[in-house]
Parts: structure tokens; C-alpha cells; sequence
């Protein structure tokens, strides 16, 4: 396999020579077509890499829709929402749309499982099982706090134990 001569192209002596890597010198002095030498196809790959990488970047850029899902935001469940369920409270209308908020995190390797609290308009109301006895009509938003702006936002009014985020019933407007 050719060896590329690293001076040849800096001397400006016409294309690159390249010397035989085998003692037999076969190919010594030959010139090589730039478009099929193993030099040209790695220069063209290390140029076309940035542009791989900025197309990639562009169309992760344009799909990602920041925690959006077919226009709707997923931390957030809206009075038009609520009211086309057609559910007999709260937790049904969780249930239906947004399942992953009531999904309790159980693992022994942290010290016990993690749970989700409720808050109505800013006060406690306890676990999920609280959405139960709130009526679909009474709530303008529900939204979800994952675990880190839960705990920065209510950490005074919560007990010690994990919790795996908060749902915020909204009653009045924001």
C-alpha cells in the first residue's frame, strides 16, 4: 500500500508522489489521481463530517419540540382538555392523558419508593389518590413538576420522604 510522502504536497512540486511502503519500489514516482486516492477520500470525508454533524444538529433542532407531543405540552393538561374527557374526576382525566404522571417510583436502592403529591391552588392535598375526589370542573390546568422543581417550589410543605413530582391542580386563574 502507498505511503504518502507528507513534504511532497508542501514543496509545491505538482501533484503528491507517493513512496512505495515495500521495497520493490513498483509504484515509486508514479502520480496519482487525486479522486481515487485514499488522501482524497479522507479529506473529503473530515469535510463532509461538519456538515453531517450541523444537518444532524438542524433536524434534532427542528423535531424537538420542548416536552411538546403533537402540539400539546406534556407538563400541562388544559381546561379544553379536562373537559373533553368526559371523566368522572381528576385522576381519570390523568389516567387518560397523561399516564406517566401517576406512576409511583419504587426502588429499594434509594431508600424507599418516590411518590407524586397533588397541590390544589398551592395546598397540599395529599398522594394521587386525591384527584379522585377533585370534580373535572373545578380545574382551569393541571400540571405537572417533575421531582427538581417540585422540591425547589414546595420544599418547605413536604415531609422528608422522595417524591417523584407534584401535579398542580389550578382552580382559579393564573
Amino acid at each position: 500500500m502507498p505511503v504518502p510522502d507528507p513534504v511532497a504536497g508542501l514543496r509545491g512540486d505538482g501533484p503528491r508522489r507517493f513512496r512505495s511502503s515495500r521495497a520493490s519500489g513498483s509504484n515509486m514516482g508514479r502520480r496519482i489521481d487525486p479522486l481515487k486516492s485514499e488522501c482524497f477520500f479522507l479529506g473529503g470525508m473530515m469535510r463532509a463530517v461538519p456538515i453531517l454533524a450541523l444537518s444532524l444538529l438542524l433536524v434534532g433542532c427542528a423535531t424537538s419540540n420542548g416536552g411538546t407531543q403533537a402540539g400539546h405540552d406534556m407538563n400541562r393538561i388544559t381546561r379544553e382538555e379536562i373537559l373533553e374527557t368526559g371523566a368522572a374526576n381528576l385522576w381519570e382525566v390523568v389516567n387518560r392523558l397523561r399516564p406517566r404522571w401517576l406512576q409511583v417510583i419504587n426502588d429499594p436502592g434509594f431508600g424507599g419508593g418516590a411518590e407524586v403529591l397533588v397541590y390544589r391552588d398551592n395546598v397540599q392535598m395529599g398522594g394521587i389518590d386525591a384527584l379522585r375526589n377533585l370534580s373535572p370542573e373545578i380545574a382551569v390546568e393541571l400540571r405537572w413538576l417533575d421531582e427538581m422543581e417540585a422540591t425547589s417550589r414546595y420544599s418547605r410543605a413536604m415531609s422528608s420522604g422522595r417524591i417523584a413530582g407534584v401535579i398542580v391542580v389550578v382552580t382559579r386563574s393564573p
